[in-house]
This record gives C-alpha cells, structure tokens and sequence, in this order.
C-alpha cells in the first residue's frame, strides 16, 4: 500500500472521514504551505486556489480564515493572502509556549486516552520507527501530525486542543524547511516514538518525560539553524 494511503487511513481513525468542503480545503491547504509547496512570502489568490482544488471560493475562504488562526497566512487588504516568513525566533516563542502547556496535554493524554487510542499510539511509533528508518522525512512528518493529533484528541480539553492547533502547523513548517540542514531524523525518530510508547503504556509521568526529552530537542535543533555556538567557554 502507498505510504500517503497508509497516512491518510492513520488519521481517518483519529478524526471523522467526514469532511466538509472547507475542511477538506484547510488541509490541502496546510500541507502545501508545510511542505512549501506555497512558499513563504508568496501571494495567494482565492480564485487560483479554487480553480487548483477544484473547490468553491467560499471553502476556500473560510480555510483561509483558519489558516490566518494557525499563523501560516495573514490577509493583506487589497493586495491578498501573504504567506507568513519563517522565523526562528518566533519559533523559539512557539517552543517556549509548547514547554508550558505539552506538559498538561501530554499528561491528560496518558491518563484519558481509550483502549482504542492506546492501540493508536503504538501503531503511530511502529509507522514513525519505519520512516525513521528509511530516512522518509515527508512521511516522518505525516505520522509527526497524526501523533499530535492523537494527543489533542486523546487530552479531552478543548481549549489544549485549540492552543496545540496554533503552534504545531508554524512548528512542522520550520521542522520540514530545516531539517536537511540541521535535524537528526534517527535521534528525532527515537525521541517522538519513545513519547507515542509512554502514551500506549498509559504512563502518565514517563510520557511528560519523554515529551520534556523532546522540546529540549527541538530547542537545540532552532538554535542550531541560528549558528549559535552552544560550547561552554573554557574555564580560566
């Protein structure tokens, strides 16, 4: 089976298959900016994003709408949609907001998941074990979304769930564009699947240690694509 079939099955079990026109409009959407297929700074049109879809104006605007929410477009009056530049001090922001709050979802996620969402977890490591193996960064950050995905749905709070929507899209987008440059998919592999087993064992303070293990991860990978020199000074 394809490898975007397979994703697609993955998160058809997290959400509902069904979707409306301006879902389905939010997520193609979404995925082209992530993966910069729509680049930062480029200007999009609601009549070409229509015609590309194959979707009506009004779905497209009302994704628009959510994107604007995310932080991945703002509405230029007059002009149109801008999509947001990439900037690794705002991520740091992002990531100072995900030391704060993943701590409670990931927490409530490990204590509140079902049997079923259990079973979830595990089968997001095992996908996350074979892309990391294979090196496969688009599918890697495909089972990266579902994973997190699971934990907003898993958390049973809809004000997390609201707060993870924001950061995490602006955080796989600077994920995808630097990751060739400056990521360890093996150790980044070995970090998201040893949060996604916590969470199937249901181990609530394993999990927000493995979760911690991950931040402190990402953190060092933003600092790194500034070029600053983490070595402590010599002594003396």
């Amino acid at each position: 089976m394809p490898r975007d079939n397979e994703s697609a099955e993955l998160l058809s079990a997290i959400k509902s298959p069904a979707k409306t026109l301006s879902e389905q409009a939010y997520e193609k959407l979404e995925e082209n900016i992530i993966s910069l297929k729509l680049a930062p700074g480029e200007i999009l049109s609601e009549t070409a994003l229509a015609k590309e879809l194959g979707l009506g104006r009004t779905p497209i605007r009302e994704a628009l709408q959510k994107l604007v929410g995310t932080g991945l477009v703002v509405i230029l009056p007059h002009k149109g949609i801008l999509v947001t530049e990439i900037n690794p001090f705002k991520q740091l922001q992002l990531l100072e907001l995900r030391q704060a709050l993943e701590p409670l979802m990931v927490r409530s996620a490990a204590i509140r998941s079902t049997k079923e969402q259990k079973a979830l977890f595990n089968e997001i490591a095992n996908k996350l074990e074979i892309a990391t193996n294979e090196n496969d960064d688009i599918s890697f950050m495909h089972y990266d979304n579902s994973l997190h995905l699971l934990i907003s749905q898993a958390s049973n709070n809809e004000y997390l769930s609201r707060a993870m929507d924001i950061y995490h899209s602006l955080c796989r987008r600077f994920w995808y564009l630097h990751n060739k440059e400056a990521s360890d998919i093996t150790y980044s592999g070995k970090l998201h699947i040893a949060l996604a087993r916590q969470l199937a064992s249901g181990d609530a303070d394993k999990a927000v240690e493995a979760n911690n293990h991950l931040i402190k991860y990402l953190i060092e990978f933003t600092l790194s694509t500034l070029k600053i020199d983490l070595t402590p000074a010599p002594a003396g």
